[in-house]
């Protein structure tokens, strides 16, 4: 107990220190956005001073002819008043000169294009909030063993630690810890569910080819293709959702689309040698915290930037030389951390955000492992077989 009041100082020490160096990142954004403005506005203005200066140039121009033009209309008058022969003689017209009158002034003008701001960019350029490094337990332990649907689905999800999604064998999406069942809108089976940040559910149907999203009970049509089928989907830091699809049940060929809504605003296809990003077929995906895209090919994770560039393949490792590398699903924790479920190995592999190897857990009697989560407080669900079996690994 004697020990609280100073723990608790240093952890409002802490805090304090935390919000003046996002307020200095705050600054320094903030300056370098002046900055661009500044370059900007200078821009304009030179653009102004040379219109100007061109313009007073052209008024000159005009304001010479005219006073030539008075001075004619001057000489024209002495004309007419004249009985000098000889002088009339000599006059010669200068309408042709005047005729012409000086050239429209063409002046160059800029225009601002505003780009559209995403929050997701800006957030990569400011920077991340995470949590101080944790330390692995030794040994990773079962907490809970829940049973589900006999028939339980490949799909699992969840977003805090009070319970978890399933796909049932009725053709329901199920919160396990109330046992709350939403039907899907075709009758027939999701092929994966992902939770918003809204807590509402979306879930793709290999049936009709269909993206929904379900909110208060309520099914909703988000997207309906024709070419391509929806497999796996995941929701991201922004509000977009990522989908993996291919153009046919056996995956010819495979790409990944980001949705905003029901609008697509970017796909994954190819690689930067022409080749499609995935070599041996298309699974489940996440985003990272760090925007990084982690997505299952069948034989490794492959790691793209929120561009689609690749980062970093990972093949697995050697410690089960008998047994290929056969990842079937991916999650990623608080720190930024990838958690690959191996089916061969009935493992999971942890990664950190750069694809270096960290630990496997391997002793949690893994039987037929099919999908893999982790909750707001980093505990691991797996789907296996008829239940879920959740997993706490850090200290």
């Amino acid at each position: 107990m004697s020990d609280i009041p100073a723990r608790k100082a240093e952890m409002i020490e802490h805090s304090q220190a935390l919000k003046a160096n996002l307020k200095k990142q705050d600054r320094l954004l903030h300056r370098e956005i002046d900055t661009i403005i500044e370059k900007m506005q200078s821009e304009i203005d030179d653009m102004d001073a040379q219109n100007i200066a061109a313009i007073e140039k052209h008024k000159g121009v005009i304001n010479s002819t005219i006073n030539e033009i008075c001075k004619v209309i001057q000489d024209l008058k002495k004309l007419l008043n004249s009985n000098d022969v000889s002088f009339i003689c000599k006059y010669k017209s200068r309408n042709e000169k005047f005729r012409k009158l000086p050239p429209k002034l063409a002046v160059s003008s800029l225009k601002f294009e505003p780009h559209i701001i995403h929050s997701d960019k800006l957030r990569e350029l400011f920077g991340f909030i995470s949590p101080s490094d944790r330390e692995f337990l030794s040994v990773p332990f079962i907490e809970a063993n829940v049973i589900t649907d006999p028939l339980n689905s490949t799909s699992v999800s969840c977003q805090s630690n009070e319970g978890f999604w399933t796909i049932c064998s009725d053709n329901s999406i199920k919160f396990q810890t109330v046992g709350r069942s939403i039907c899907a809108k075709t009758g027939k089976r999701p092929a994966d569910i992902a939770l918003t940040r809204y807590g509402d559910i979306v879930y793709t149907d290999l049936s009709d080819r269909s993206i929904n999203i379900v909110t208060n009970s309520k099914t909703q049509l988000l997207v309906r293709l024709k070419e391509w089928w929806p497999f796996y989907v995941c929701n991201t830091s922004s509000g977009d959702l990522l989908v993996t699809m291919s153009s046919g049940r056996y995956e010819r060929r495979n790409k990944i689309v980001r949705y905003n809504g029901s609008t697509e605003t970017q796909s994954i296809q190819w690689d930067e040698k022409g080749g499609q990003f995935t070599d041996n077929g298309i699974g489940t995906l996440i985003e990272n915290r760090n925007l990084d895209i982690c997505v299952v090919d069948r034989r490794a994770i492959v790691v793209l930037n929120a561009d689609g560039k690749l980062r970093f393949r990972y093949s697995g490792r050697s410690v089960y030389k008998d047994k290929q590398f056969m990842p079937i699903g991916i999650t990623t924790d608080s720190l930024g951390r990838i958690l690959a479920l191996d089916f061969a190995s009935k493992s999971i592999h942890i990664l950190d955000q750069d694809g270096n190897f960290l630990r496997f857990i391997d002793n949690c009697s893994l039987e037929n492992p099919s999908s893999i989560c982790v909750d707001s407080n980093d505990n691991i669900y797996v789907s296996d077989v008829n239940r879920v079996k959740k997993i706490q690994y850090y200290k």
